[in-house]
């Protein structure tokens, strides 16, 4: 018989509270709590700043780093702390970098840690970008000056035992380089001579580092290259992968799925561009197609195929029934592929769970709404004046679709995230696969929203179980910047700012508060 699941019971509610003031770290305060228990800590944060970044360490806990304080008039202090899966804080470490740097993009594997800062003051700084790398290892931490970067921005990075490789983009041109860690050497590295190669991931393999990117051949066509690398600098080998010219790939990711198998996935629009949803864009970048797979083996491309969204059933499933009717009508049996419903997608890393790749994407809309206003003339007669005001990005639900390891679709499904409106696009779904089920949640304005799926089918609807508070006095003003994190196993962390007031304290005035909940999900 197959298990079933409350969903109000998915995430344990009894929450541990450990409150962090002024940044100074208590762990003995939870040694001798149950481990299955969630727990909840808290960081003061000054009134509309939003200063910490997480990263996730799995088993191993997670990395809190922030600005700590400006260490001179041109240059600050950055924190980094580690915490164990009990929120014990094991160690902490400063960078001291230039002002003014914001975080980028970041990489992050057992061994090291390494975070691509970018300027982002007006002056002309020394150095316009920095590198902020972890030994996990020994606990160290230095921070690189990446040199002739002016106007350049990070676009990936890259650590291993004795180099970095990262790129920078600079008018929609990107530039590879290499460091050598012991010689504290840059150089170029010349990754396609002649081609104008555009990556979209850099991955080890085999101990080896990777590139995958596309080079586009017209102005609706590209294809895909993985290019491999050594620990020199060097380019070892380049395979090419020749796309139809039906189609034009948007995105590139891998995973491994043996010991000489790489599978491919990501999404593509079609070359002809045809819209049944009155959106048509003129970017590549932000209208999709479908999803396709590549399978490559020995470094030949065995398998490559196309699924277009269009003949995904679960697809229409957060539409109207109007709006199903028009497309299902206007789309014809034997022309299918040749449409698009040109969704804009976010694209989360893929996973692999036992046999099942799972691609997830997130597809949203820019929202406005227009502002009438009244001018009067000089007789006092009012005139009307409208104007467009953009709302932010609505999101309209996640698009999960689990593959063989061949790269055969199997299943598809989706998740309503109609209720998240933001200025700030990211991917904001998580999930995790249990032996037979998938959960999906995430986390809007301080609700865990979740829902349970097994392949095409829908086992729960979504519920909403509210983020809990240090205190029954506490009173939330207003949430931002929500999120919730696969850690580990079973382990999820929520995450975000509350402005939170208690007329029982002392201080009774609104407080910033950085929170992340250790939350379990049920098994049984």
């Amino acid at each position: 018989m197959k298990k079933t699941k409350s969903i109000s019971s998915i995430f344990k509610a009894k929450i541990l509270l450990i409150s962090f003031l002024l940044l100074i770290f208590f762990p003995s305060k939870i040694i001798s709590q149950n481990f299955d228990s969630p727990f909840r800590m808290e960081f003061l944060a000054s009134a509309d700043t939003y200063p910490y970044e997480i990263i996730n360490l799995g088993k191993e806990g997670f990395i809190l780093y922030y600005e700590s304080e400006l260490s001179s008039s041109q240059t600050a202090k950055w924190t980094f702390a580690h915490f164990d899966t009990l929120f014990i804080n094991k160690w902490k470490k400063n960078a001291t970098t230039i002002r003014l740097l914001e975080p980028i993009t970041q990489f992050v594997d057992e061994n090291y840690i390494a975070v691509f800062f970018n300027y982002q003051g007006k002056k002309k700084p020394k150095v316009s970008n920095q590198i902020v790398l972890v030994n996990l290892k020994n606990i160290n931490i230095e921070v690189i000056d990446i040199p002739h970067s002016e106007s350049k921005f990070p676009k990936s990075v890259l650590a291993r035992d004795n180099f970095l490789y990262y790129s920078l983009v600079q008018k929609d041109k990107e530039f590879f380089y290499y460091y050598n860690l012991s010689s504290k050497q840059h150089k170029a590295v010349n990754v396609l001579s002649g081609e104008d190669f555009s990556s979209r991931e850099i991955k080890m393999n085999n101990k080896n580092p990777y590139l995958l990117g596309v080079v586009s051949t017209s102005k609706r066509n590209n294809n895909i290259y993985k290019i491999d690398l050594d620990s020199l600098g060097e380019v070892k080998s380049s395979l090419k992968i020749d796309i139809p010219s039906t189609y034009f790939i948007n995105n590139v990711q891998s995973h491994s799925v043996g010991e000489d198998s790489l599978l491919i996935l990501g999404n593509y629009i079609n070359s002809s561009e045809k819209s049944i949803t009155a959106i048509n864009l003129s970017s590549y970048d932000e209208i999709n197609s479908g999803v396709y797979s590549v399978l490559i083996v020995n470094d030949i491309v065995e398998k490559l195929n196309f699924y277009n969204y269009v003949n995904m059933e679960n697809i229409y499933r957060y539409m109207t029934d109007k709006n199903v009717s028009r497309i299902k009508k206007k789309v014809g049996d034997d022309s299918k592929d040749s449409y698009s419903l040109n969704l804009r997608l976010i694209s989360q890393d893929i996973k692999m769970f036992d046999s099942t790749v799972i691609l997830l994407n997130e597809a949203y809309y820019a929202e406005y709404r227009t502002e009438e206003n009244f001018s009067y003339d000089y007789y006092g007669r009012p005139f009307p004046t409208n104007r467009t005001v953009f709302d932010g990005y609505r999101y309209t639900n996640a698009l999960i679709c689990g593959f063989d390891l061949s790269g055969k679709l199997i299943w598809d499904n989706n998740f309503a995230l109609n209720s998240i409106l933001t200025y700030n696009l990211k991917a904001r779904t998580s999930f995790f696969k249990d032996s037979t089920d998938i959960i999906m949640g995430y986390n809007q304005n301080g609700d865990i929203v979740s829902t349970i799926i097994d392949g095409n089918k829908i086992l729960q609807a979504p519920e909403y179980l509210k983020v809990e508070t240090i205190s029954s006095s506490d009173f939330v003003i207003g949430n931002e910047k929500s999120e919730l994190i696969h850690w580990y196993d079973n382990y999820f962390l929520a995450t975000g700012y509350q402005r939170i007031r208690n007329n029982k304290k002392r201080t009774r005035g609104v407080q910033n508060t950085f929170y992340i909940i250790k939350m379990s999900y049920d098994l049984h």
